[in-house]
């Protein structure tokens, strides 16, 4: 795309290179129990209420199936974060906006809903002939993409003036001004993607996907809890384990998502070959978490350091995530190895969870040494582009920072 990389030599650079050199992060590990002043969660965090648009700048729009990211083209992070989630007339739970087993007209009147809820609730303010950008991920279905321009056209109270589409790892390599290589991975909810992307063209053929994503890392929460975590019933200070009577209350409330924002960590990577053997060394700090009144859930530090496990561990059939970016790097070309193992973007809120890409690093670094990827053993030392200029986690917009800066330079 010639345009997108005339944009890039065309504006300051505001990403900053993570090289091998750079220290890991290190990971404080005690025993005892602490008790965090308990507030809501880093996602509830980011939901924002509705913005008056008064900007003349496209509307970017980047979906996801957890949260979508509303703002106006040229900013630097978006204006508001919601739920993909919406409730339809005469009903008060509100259901995912997005699934695969949703029919056309399920999924329809669903996005068309959403779509109100954004435009009506979110951004207030004349749309009338307004640019639209939608962000994307490349392995979404392409069903999503022909419903939207469908709603567009026969809705004519929004009445865009133009509508386009921008892969997600297309808009991650604009925003991290990587014009000749990217490896782009995602670390979404319902699963993870790996893709290169070569002078901003997709080598989809190459990339891969994995199941392990924020979807299974709460499922592991929540088996956790199952087998090891405990209840304090505060009415009589008894402790007792978890039963099924708890999950059940429990499934109720975003608690596994609460402490897979909040109180995870990624153990280091010679501390993870130890566990749940003899030589493994003492747990971190447990946390206790309020639910109502009536319960105080007792998170212990087993469950935190082991939860995230998912992403690089074999117990979920599921490649990994180092094995699914080894996988591609195998697919590319040789003389883009190199280039793409040393500028890997990593965006999706779990990929925010401290130690994460200290734990990526040492993986990649460990495995392209063995006889199973013997043919990456001259590429060198992995390294992470990351974005800096934004106020909030940057691994949740990125992508939508990408779209922004392509919609400034799209819509002149």
């Amino acid at each position: 795309m010639s345009t997108t990389s005339e944009f890039a030599k065309s504006i300051p650079r505001k990403a900053i290179h993570i090289p091998a050199s750079t220290p890991r992060s290190t990971i404080a590990l005690s025993s005892g129990t602490s008790s965090p002043h308990i507030t809501s969660s880093r996602v509830d965090n980011l939901i924002t209420k509705g913005n008056v648009v008064k900007s003349k700048g496209a509307i970017v729009i980047e979906f996801g199936n957890k949260l979508t990211k509303i703002g106006i083209s040229g900013e630097y992070q978006p204006r508001s974060v919601i739920r993909s989630q919406i409730s339809l007339p005469n009903e008060t739970k509100e259901i995912p906006v997005f699934a695969n087993d949703y029919s056309e007209v399920q999924q329809k009147t669903l996005l068309t809903a959403f779509m109100k809820k954004i435009f009506y609730q979110i951004l207030i303010g004349p749309l009338k002939e307004r640019n639209i950008l939608i962000v994307q991920r490349c392995f979404c279905n392409e069903r999503i993409e022909k419903i939207i321009t469908g709603i567009f056209k026969v809705k004519p109270s929004f009445c865009p003036k133009e509508i386009k589409f921008l892969t997600s790892e297309v808009a991650a390599s604009i925003a991290l001004y990587c014009s000749e290589a990217l490896l782009a991975v995602d670390i979404g909810f319902t699963y993870s993607s790996v893709v290169p992307i070569i002078h901003y063209n997709l080598l989809m053929q190459e990339g891969e996907i994995s199941m392990a994503g924020a979807e299974a890392l709460e499922k592991k929460v929540r088996e956790l809890l199952l087998s090891e975590g405990k209840v304090t019933i505060n009415a009589t200070r008894e402790v007792k384990a978890i039963d099924e009577e708890i999950i059940k209350i429990l499934d109720q409330t975003k608690i596994y998502e609460d402490i897979c924002n909040k109180y995870l960590l990624v153990t280091t990577f010679d501390r993870s070959r130890k566990l749940g053997t003899a030589e493994q060394e003492s747990a971190p700090k447990s946390v206790e978490i309020p639910i109502g009144s009536e319960y105080t859930i007792i998170v212990s530090g087993k469950i935190r350091e082991t939860a995230a496990e998912v992403f690089f561990g074999s117990d979920i059939d599921t490649i990994t995530i180092p094995e699914a970016i080894l996988a591609t790097l195998i697919s590319c070309p040789l003389d883009y190895r190199r280039s793409l193992f040393e500028r890997i973007s990593v965006t999706g809120g779990a990929s925010t969870i401290p130690g994460f890409l200290g734990r990526l690093r040492k993986e990649l670094e460990f495995a392209v040494t063995t006889d199973s990827y013997k043919e990456l053993r001259k590429i060198g030392s992995p390294a992470f582009v990351l974005y800096e200029n934004a106020n909030i986690t940057t691994g949740l917009v990125t992508n939508w920072i990408g779209g922004s800066l392509y919609g400034t330079y799209t819509y002149k």
